[in-house]
């Protein structure tokens, strides 16, 4: 039994590696921001992990979970006692509450589109702040664990809707349920033993949760957020191992958790170009320039759309 959860584990690092791969930034990605949002980050060279709780989405991450929970549910409805059962453990291991007693999820959110309306409304000042295009480098997911947890985050480009959100989920679920459904077979005398069989399904149930689910459903928003065409940074770790990190800043009456983490955006090349929204000062692009400062041969250019803020 020991084996088949190492079997899993091998198989799950394989996978998420040629996910990794499959999924590398190539071209600019995109941040949305007002004039403070920009000024901050180009100073201080720092990107904010904002906590999933208090991004705009109010069925963040929930609503890749219950697509899980839905499929799990599916398909152990259809399933043999024992599958159904591991299901069902999962099921009610994967909850909301669960996740959100153990982890400390942050999130800094970019985007594939430099000029998209809905997210000059929603993050660009209504128009008037700027969109800030970064490099593909800063986006490769660190390598290791490296000891000071706010130097660590995963890159995920996010999927839309229930369709691709399953399929996003499937090949972990049918690793885990082939892995279960062998043992079960091979080892049917060791698995009626309550103290046996009900160990290895709660191990393979964290397991799968811990290395698979729990991530994809950070990557899976409704459909409704298509047009956002995100890819985000994901910190995710231990509460306790986090805390220490958090701070808190005020928006529109919320106090909202935080965590500042390192960008060197200065070095050469970082900066890829730095959009200027359709509804921003006329003398907005000098001031951008003044801001640079020593960042020099940065294209700055005024967003494409016809848009006036109320």
């Amino acid at each position: 039994m020991d084996a088949a959860l190492n079997d899993y584990n091998v198989w799950s690092e394989k996978h998420l590696m040629e996910v990794d791969l499959r999924n590398k930034v190539a071209s600019p990605l995109y941040h949305y921001t007002d004039a403070n949002g920009l000024k901050g980050i180009i100073e201080n060279e720092e990107i904010w992990f904002t906590s999933y709780e208090y991004l705009n989405d109010p069925g963040e991450i929930s609503y890749g979970m219950a697509v899980a929970t839905k499929l799990l549910k599916e398909i152990g409805d259809s399933s043999n006692p024992r599958v159904k059962m591991f299901c069902d453990m999962v099921i009610d291991f994967f909850s909301h509450e669960n996740m959100k007693t153990a982890f400390g999820i942050f999130i800094a959110s970019f985007s594939k589109d430099g000029d998209d309306l809905g997210q000059w409304r929603g993050y660009g000042d209504n128009g008037r702040g700027y969109s800030l295009g970064l490099a593909p480098h800063l986006f490769h997911a660190t390598e290791g664990v490296k000891p000071n947890p706010t130097d660590n985050f995963v890159v995920l480009p996010v999927v839309y809707g229930e369709k691709d959100g399953r399929a996003l989920h499937m090949p972990a679920i049918e690793k885990a349920l082939h892995v279960v459904g062998d043992i079960t077979v091979r080892e049917a005398n060791a698995m009626q033993d309550v103290a046996v069989g009900m160990p290895f399904f709660d191990a393979m149930a964290k397991a799968l949760i811990a290395s698979e689910l729990l991530l994809n459903s950070m990557m899976i928003k409704h459909d409704a957020y298509k047009n956002e065409q995100e890819v985000r940074l994901v910190m995710i770790g231990e509460r306790k191992t986090l805390a220490p990190h958090i701070s808190t800043r005020t928006r529109r009456g919320d106090i909202v958790p935080f965590i500042k983490s390192e960008f060197p955006i200065r070095t050469g090349g970082s900066i890829a170009e730095i959009v200027v929204g359709p509804s921003a000062a006329v003398a907005a692009e000098e001031s951008v320039r003044a801001l640079l400062q020593s960042i020099s041969e940065i294209p700055i250019h005024r967003s494409n759309i016809p848009y006036r803020s109320s």
